[in-house]
């Protein structure tokens, strides 16, 4: 059984969706601090041909609130404005009509956490494209209370049986095979490879934006078709040279 852990993240690349697409279970990590400079609650979309960033504000923001802890902005000023960016980037896209409605529902709504945003879009993509993986969070889990890092993530894939552990190549340098390869597990490093799909015509493509950029341009099917176009990347445990 094969097993991904990663932070929630609203609307993230194509990237992300390969490898929630490569398991038969993603675990949303939800119960750790929330990152003010990362991706959590930020992303990019195409405008006027160029990479445009977005961002979902959070209330009284902090790094010492867990993710799942962190809501959501209630004040109505961004929302009109971010709506309207989103309008004017893809009211001409072919599937606008079929995805637009979804992200006003999600940007509108209001009381919920900034994971619970990332987890009803990420089922929302896994219902659209018709991905057989089951979404859990990490907080409702139980797994490796008080473990951290490394110790927490092999924890967690152990109690749900996994086999082999994919985690993004980003991580690369975090984890190492030899604590997996103790429990059984594999570990793999997803690669995202060349993905391209037509965007506006005439114009160059543009790579690694939000995935309400690839749901604007492309049918469920021709989506489904970017995700088998990674590599999986082992890595060779360190060894220790005795004296």
């Amino acid at each position: 059984m094969r097993i991904a852990i990663m932070q929630p993240y609203v609307m993230p690349y194509l990237g992300y969706f390969q490898m929630v697409a490569a398991v038969d279970e993603f675990v949303l990590l939800d119960d750790v601090n929330f990152i003010k400079k990362g991706w959590i609650h930020r992303n990019r979309i195409l405008l006027n041909g160029e990479p445009h960033g977005i961002t979902i504000p959070i209330a009284g923001m902090s790094q010492n609130k867990w993710i799942k802890d962190s809501m959501v902005a209630d004040t109505d000023d961004w929302r009109p404005k971010l709506l309207v960016t989103l309008q004017h980037a893809y009211a001409k896209a072919p599937f606008h009509a079929e995805v637009y409605p979804f992200l006003e529902r999600i940007i509108n709504r209001k009381d919920w956490s900034i994971a619970d945003m990332a987890e009803e879009s990420l089922l929302w993509v896994v219902e659209r494209l018709g991905l057989p993986v089951k979404v859990l969070r990490s907080s409702q889990l139980g797994l490796g209370e008080g473990l951290r890092a490394q110790e927490r993530i092999v924890a967690i894939a152990k109690g749900r049986g996994a086999t082999t552990y994919i985690n993004s190549i980003g991580g690369w340098e975090l984890y190492e095979p030899g604590p997996f390869q103790a429990e059984g597990m594999e570990l793999r490093f997803i690669k995202m490879g060349d993905a391209p799909y037509a965007q506006w015509p005439g114009q160059p493509h543009v790579p690694y934006l939000s995935m309400i950029d690839v749901l604007m341009f492309c049918s469920p099917e021709q989506a489904r078709a970017l995700l088998p176009l990674h590599t999986l990347e082992p890595k060779v445990a360190t060894k220790t040279v005795s004296a």
